[in-house]
């Protein structure tokens, strides 16, 4: 891989055919993942754990077909996840794929990636993208488990509410210097409470209180 730098994106997959090739644990993690996202999801896989069986049971958006996998299979796909451990798969789908057109990502399988899978912080309106440009997933996680401490679930709503005053803001605040003035006054308050923190001891110790 060059030194060059991924560009990061968050894409839209409401409505949007996604394959996820594979039925094991990995599968099922690409699987909780998409649920939110609103894809049209197609599960193809051989042998499907009892695990991701039973997720897919509350899953309504999604088809599985349980047998091998095809290359036409790939056909008319907007995104493709190979969750196998099976590499030379992933490198024939990654071709036919490429013939195709369309993305895919094949699970801790660099060389046969489009686009990599990030770690993600989800707050309700707020969603954080973590990556190490597939090099040290492990990396991410742990930098994960560090904004779940600084940016705890509690805290959900009151973004919400933030993001609803904005928007109010914006409606009964005509003159965009004072309005910039009240959000500037806004995001002080967001920053002494997060990232003024004096110690890793006080950032555990905001986690334990949480």
């Amino acid at each position: 891989m060059s030194d060059s730098k991924l560009f990061p994106v968050f894409l839209n997959l409401d409505e949007k055919d996604v394959l996820v090739v594979g039925g094991g644990n990995v599968a099922l993690e690409k699987l909780i993942s998409l649920r939110m996202t609103g894809a049209m999801i197609t599960l193809i896989a051989k042998e499907i754990s009892e695990k991701t069986r039973e997720y897919i049971k509350s899953f309504n958006r999604i088809t599985v077909l349980e047998r091998e996998i095809e290359t036409r299979d790939l056909d008319d796909r907007f995104l493709i996840f190979a969750a196998t451990n099976n590499s030379t798969l992933n490198a024939e789908l990654r071709k036919y794929a490429k013939q195709k057109k369309i993305w895919i990502n094949a699970v801790d399988d660099p060389p046969n990636c489009d686009f990599y899978s990030a770690s993600v912080v989800d707050k309700g309106p707020i969603r954080i993208a973590i990556s190490t440009n597939g090099g040290f997933p492990g990396i991410s996680k742990v930098l994960r488990k560090a904004l779940e401490i600084v940016l705890p679930d509690t805290d959900k709503d009151s973004f919400q509410k933030l993001f609803g005053i904005r928007k109010k803001l914006q409606e009964t605040i005509t003159n965009s210097k004072e309005r910039s003035k009240v959000l500037k006054e806004v995001i002080a308050t967001i920053e002494e409470k997060y990232f003024q923190l004096k110690s890793l001891e006080e950032l555990n110790k905001n986690g334990r209180d949480t």
